[in-house]
């Protein structure tokens, strides 16, 4: 982060001298540091002698030490690296200047959890979709396999009874074709005579 200047930023203020209100320093008192008298005191000063940072960031009046115009000018005047540092906008108080920058904070807050519930529900989707697919692709399986069995049996019951037709037929035409003709034979003599019976 490049170093800035607590004289260009919108949370250096100045404490209000009647109210101990925290405000925006004007321009003029920004350059010279010069505290214009009250407006309703004349004989006293309209504003505390000492900067104040807004965001806590650092102790001005710590670094002023003792006061004087010359030293609060180069207190504010001073480069530093500062995490709050946010520029200036005339007529912008710093307590408007934190409440600007909560309501953009809280907004990116909100956009983050969008963003992360918005990608949550894009995988939910996603997953819903993939399961939808698988589902559909396992109907379609079985739907394939159904269709296999039924052109299976469909083919398979006309192929059985032509097969078991032919079989019965030509059993039933073995069992049922005549007997071969049977030659009588003589009787078959044995070389061993046998006695003779009386």
């Amino acid at each position: 982060m490049p170093p800035v200047r607590c004289a260009d930023c919108g949370f250096l203020a100045v404490v209000h001298a009647e109210t101990d209100e925290l405000l925006e320093v004007p321009e003029a008192v920004r350059k010279t540091w010069a505290i214009p008298p009250s407006a309703t005191r004349p004989q006293y000063k309209r504003y505390c002698d000492m900067p104040v940072c807004f965001a806590r960031a650092c102790d001005l009046a710590g670094d002023v030490g003792v006061f004087s115009p010359q030293r609060v000018l180069a207190v504010i005047e001073r480069e530093r690296e500062c995490g709050a540092f946010h520029a200036h906008k005339v007529g912008q108080s710093p307590k408007e200047l934190e409440s600007m920058i909560t309501l953009e904070r809280i907004q990116q807050e909100a956009d983050a959890r969008r963003a992360a519930d918005d990608a949550i529900q894009a995988e939910q989707r996603r997953q819903e979709k993939e399961i939808a697919e698988i589902r559909e692709k396992q109907k379609e399986d079985r739907e394939d396999r159904k269709w296999k069995w039924d052109v299976g049996l469909k083919l398979f019951v006309p192929i059985l009874s032509v097969v078991v037709g032919s079989a019965g037929t030509l059993f039933v035409q073995w069992v049922s074709r005549p007997a071969p003709p049977t030659q009588q034979q003589a009787p078959v003599t044995s070389p061993i005579t046998t006695p003779a019976t009386k």
